[in-house]
């Protein structure tokens, strides 16, 4: 007999800065909820200082499979003249 389909949890990570999206996180993973799949919604602008919570999640080994579905345009070019632009780089485990 099938378990039935699993439940997808979701974590909206708009609008929260660095260290409210790594609280977010951190409550989710201290949680009795099945967290084997999830969708981690983020805007362009945020997810890279959203870093810290990707790899808290990343770490926790609670996540199987992690869909993030980002949305929104990507942030503007940095203002300081030979900065560089923020890059998104995945962890080796996480495939493109």
């Amino acid at each position: 007999m099938s378990a039935g389909p699993a439940r997808v949890a979701h974590l909206d990570l708009r609008d929260r800065d660095a260290a409210e999206a790594a609280d977010l996180v951190a409550e989710l993973l201290h949680t009795s909820q099945d967290l084997e799949l999830l969708l981690v919604v983020d805007t362009a602008a945020a997810v890279v200082r959203h870093r810290a919570a990707f790899e808290a999640l990343d770490t926790s080994r609670q996540v199987s499979r992690l869909l993030c579905l980002v949305a929104g345009r990507p942030p503007a070019a940095p203002a300081a003249p030979g900065a560089d632009p923020a890059v998104l780089r995945l962890p080796s485990n996480i495939q493109r």
